[in-house]
């Protein structure tokens, strides 16, 4: 899985290098990337049987997915729980963010 963590952070690190000032700026998107790829990770449901090899190339295909959820959660710092939010006219309201897993399909438990 560190192939695909480095690789996201690389690219994230490329399209938020406006925002990321410091270390712990980078050290906050490597959690969120980490985190992502357990979200879907889960939602994915593998089982005990998965070698690490088929689980990392499965991941591979939800790259997408993971990039946009850290997008989303990068954009959020600050406004974790947010319900709504208004400024000089300026109103703010956000995709539930449960839809970015709409591709992510979990395997079937055959008993």
């Amino acid at each position: 899985m560190d192939e695909l963590q480095d690789e996201l952070l690389k690219d994230l690190r490329i399209e938020l290098a406006d925002d990321l000032e410091d270390d712990l700026d980078v050290a906050n998107l490597s959690l969120k990337v980490k985190n992502a790829i357990r979200e879907v990770k889960m939602r994915r449901n593998y089982q005990k049987g998965c070698s690490r090899e088929f689980i990392e190339q499965d991941m591979y295909q939800f790259y997408s997915v993971v990039y946009n959820l850290v997008i989303y959660d990068w954009n959020k710092i600050g406004a974790e729980g947010e319900k709504s939010h208004s400024d000089s006219g300026t109103s703010r309201s956000y995709v539930d963010r449960e839809q970015y897993f709409a591709p992510v399909t979990p395997f079937a438990t055959v008993v």
